[in-house]
């Protein structure tokens, strides 16, 4: 999703600085340049025979098969030199390509909506490991979430997270990404309406 949202128009610290303002240590892509995008881009090979909803992270394999790897390289989604990082104009290029690619309109997205798009499809994904029987219970992803990757405690993890904000919110708003964007990559959970039809949450049922 984050990778979509540069395709619109965003800048890597547009993102990052709603991502840490938000809670979070750091943000989706300065973990990815401190991770290696290669690394990402051996996930990504694995998943490009998924339908729809992998079909929209060229930009970070791009970067990898120029040899921008992240931090490992000086040069990712940022550019290192010592301690310090600033953007690396090739992504802003990259992305404008890519945009023009695959049709989409490029606009200045707001803070709400790029926390949104962020937490929302973290939900969405979990109430689908929840649906395949991945893992037993919310709290089995909001421990790892928070523990394991960088998820403000405060907010509880994902799941407690929309448990706070309400379930029908959180539906809503995925389906109305849903309307937006193809292939299927917001499609909504068919165990988070049927909570909501039955009156149920995460932690109050």
């Amino acid at each position: 999703e984050a990778q979509l949202m540069l395709l619109q128009g965003s800048s890597p610290s547009d993102i990052d600085k709603v991502a840490c303002e938000w809670g979070f240590p750091m943000g989706p892509f300065s973990v990815m340049d401190l991770s290696g995008l290669d690394v990402f881009h051996s996930i990504y090979e694995q998943l490009k025979n998924v339908p729809g909803k992998y079909c929209y992270y060229p930009v970070s394999n791009v970067l990898f098969e120029s040899g921008h790897l992240g931090r490992k390289t000086q040069s990712g989604f940022y550019q290192y030199q010592d301690s310090s990082k600033q953007e690396n104009s090739q992504v802003i290029e990259i992305s404008r390509q890519m945009a023009d690619k695959y049709g989409i309109e490029q606009r200045r997205l707001g803070g709400e909506e790029i926390i949104e798009r962020l937490i929302y499809a973290m939900i969405n994904e979990g109430v689908y490991v929840l649906q395949e029987k991945i893992v037993s219970n919310p709290g089995d992803i909001d421990v790892i979430m928070t523990n394991g990757y960088g998820f403000p405690r405060y907010r509880g993890g994902p799941m407690c997270y929309a448990d706070i904000i309400g379930l029908e919110k959180v539906y809503q708003c995925i389906c109305e990404y849903d309307k937006q964007y193809p292939d299927n990559i917001w499609s909504p959970s068919g165990l988070l309406r049927e909570m909501i039809d039955k009156g149920e949450s995460f932690y109050k049922n």
